[in-house]
């Protein structure tokens, strides 16, 4: 399933991402030009494709990957992912098609509600007024893509994805014969006391952070409570929680971090630890060995994943039945 663009982060939440859903139609005075060049390179004004006599721009194109991509039209090195990205504009203009025809589509009052909680995620107006400018997208257009996004979302769930009932016996089925995606990794909890590295950091400054750290280490080896001194020294978020950092596995954090962790029995405090973060020492609380999770503990979130799975299943279907009735004339 694609990544979004973290201005389709708010977005995303208004259609599957299956549907990699965005693009904004450009004006059509161009509308005979044509573009043997794609994926070489893209032209704004350029018609790529016509999908049921609607043309697809270039600028269509290039909206739709940097909202929704997950990377840049690199044209000579990636083409194969241009020509993914466009398929997936394609079915996105299918299905506006679809929508239109049953009459579906979105009051103002709705668009302007999720326009405004966008501007609000993304730190009001003047940060996403900066956002899209650096990205060459408009207001308007925003307000467009986000129009035609909670269009697709409606459409699809009036027709395609309708709640699949999961049976008890289909997900343990799947639970047994994938044991392996139901076992937990080793997990610790640990809390640490950490001192900010900085660019302009001299010997000096690195020793002496270095050495601040060991004292504490040691006061905590004689008694001190490490939770107390985590919240008077550490310089990171987790200092008023006494730099408790939860339950964590050895992939959550940096290899040098949790090599050191991983290597400690509960109550053990380590020396120094040195990340690209800066400074630390460490204390683990608890462990917990690795354990097959029991079914009752997967059921509820199984079932959604498989319903995911099969809503996705007959959207891939719905949009296959519909390009095969699709007039798509290709002008690359």
């Amino acid at each position: 399933m694609p990544k979004c663009h973290r201005l389709a982060s708010v977005t995303t939440a208004l259609v599957l991402a299956l549907v990699a859903c965005s693009g904004d139609k450009s004006e059509e005075s161009e509308d005979n030009a044509t573009s043997g060049s794609f994926p070489n390179s893209v032209v704004d004004h350029d018609v790529l494709v016509r999908v049921n006599s609607q043309p697809i721009y270039g600028k269509d194109l290039r909206l739709f990957t940097l909202v929704y991509g997950t990377g840049t039209l690199d044209s000579l090195n990636h083409a194969s992912y241009n020509l993914r990205t466009l398929d997936g504009l394609i079915d996105r203009i299918l299905l506006l098609q679809e929508a239109g025809a049953m009459g579906i589509a979105v009051d103002d009052s709705t668009r302007q509600w999720y326009v405004r909680q966008f501007i609000n995620a993304g730190g009001g107006d003047a940060a996403v007024d900066d956002l899209l400018s650096t990205m060459g997208i408009t207001r308007s257009e925003l307000n467009q893509l986000i129009s035609k996004d909670l269009t697709i979302r409606k459409f699809l769930e009036a027709t395609v994805l309708q709640p699949v009932a999961i049976p008890d016996s289909v997900a343990m089925a799947y639970y047994l014969q994938n044991a392996s995606e139901f076992t937990s990794p080793d997990s610790v909890r640990a809390r640490h006391i950490i001192i900010r590295a900085s660019q302009t950091d001299t010997d000096a400054d690195k020793k002496a952070k270095r050495e601040t750290l060991r004292n504490l280490s040691e006061q905590v080896k004689a008694g001190e409570d490490f939770a107390e001194l985590a919240k008077e020294y550490s310089e990171g978020p987790s200092a008023p929680r006494g730099g408790d950092l939860g339950y964590f596995t050895h992939s959550d954090m940096v290899p040098t971090f949790s090599d050191v962790t991983f290597a400690l029995q509960p109550g053990q405090v380590s020396g120094v630890v040195e990340t690209r973060f800066g400074y630390h020492i460490i204390q683990v609380i608890d462990r917990k060995e690795s354990r097959k999770m029991e079914y009752e503990e997967v059921e509820a979130g199984l079932k959604a994943q498989l319903n995911q799975f099969y809503q996705s299943q007959y959207l891939q279907n719905h949009l296959q039945r519909s390009r095969s009735v699709a007039i798509i004339e290709n002008n690359y």
